[in-house]
């Protein structure tokens, strides 16, 4: 019992201490990228500087554990282009998904930009793609697996939706967009990671929420080939949050089923190597 305490306690500090140095290298970084470029230019030199800086501090951490990448499903592999696609259709069919559920309930009109297609547009929806994947590798990589070893995937997800949501607030994210936002999309990313074995489908699914929402002028910074606009009234309300009460059930009921059927599993094992 002292030991899986102990073990725990390890653990989440472990996992503390990844999260603190990735931020403060992140920030640092990323500041200094802010006060020498535009805008347009910081926005995708801080997601290639982000993704640098975590693959370093992850290796730094699996070193001093002795491990490899390949222990924690970071090298590239036959089907990870396959499952990064895969997770990008997923997630642009779930976010456009939604975006008709709030023109048809939820008062949101759409149209033309009159400014699109401008010369930085590229650059800008390049960089979804390293910013999408430093964010998996942060949360989805070596705390995830560390942690799910020591307390389960039920605690496990709980931990790292409250830490992904407390890291988009400090970049302009208010604590209640944070948690109904990125906080909810964390169930997913996770048991998406679990499920795959590593984080090229929670990643692709990460890049085709941002890529749609990008699109439709729902990103900040990023120019749009279309704008939306929505009422602020009482149906527009009840929409987007029946919408996000379905994403984190949705996330809640994957979660719950593949614990169940792991138990399952494991029971059904058990069982056979007794006879």
């Amino acid at each position: 019992m002292t030991n899986i305490v102990t073990g725990k306690k390890k653990a989440i500090l472990k996992v503390t201490i990844y999260w603190s140095l990735f931020y403060i290298l992140f920030i640092a970084a990323t500041s200094q990228s802010g006060a020498i470029f535009s805008n347009h230019v910081h926005r995708f030199t801080s997601a290639i500087l982000g993704t640098i800086i975590v693959l370093l501090v992850t290796w730094i951490f699996i070193k001093s554990e002795n491990k490899i990448l390949a222990d924690y499903n970071l090298v590239w592999r036959k089907s990870t282009l396959l499952k990064f696609f895969k997770g990008l259709a997923i997630g642009a069919a779930a976010y456009s998904t939604i975006i008709v559920l709030l023109v048809l309930f939820g008062g949101l009109t759409i149209q033309k930009n009159p400014e699109a297609l401008s010369l930085w547009m590229p650059f800008l929806y390049l960089a979804i793609v390293p910013a999408a994947y430093m964010e998996e590798v942060a949360f989805r990589s070596f705390p995830f697996i560390k942690l799910n070893k020591a307390f389960g995937l039920r605690t496990t997800q709980l931990i790292v939706v409250i830490a992904f949501a407390l890291y988009h607030i400090p970049l302009g994210w208010s604590i209640l967009s944070a948690f109904l936002g990125p906080g909810i999309w964390a169930l997913i990313f996770g048991i998406a990671a679990v499920r795959s074995k590593g984080i090229a489908l929670p990643t692709g699914i990460h890049v085709g929420l941002n890529l749609i929402q990008s699109i439709f002028g729902m990103s900040k910074g990023i120019e749009s080939f279309w704008l939306t606009s929505q009422d602020e009234n009482t149906s527009s309300f009840i929409a987007n949050l029946v919408i996000r009460i379905l994403i984190l059930l949705t996330g809640i009921l994957l979660t719950e089923n593949y614990i169940r059927r792991s138990s399952d599993f494991q029971q059904a094992w058990n069982f056979r190597t007794k006879k």
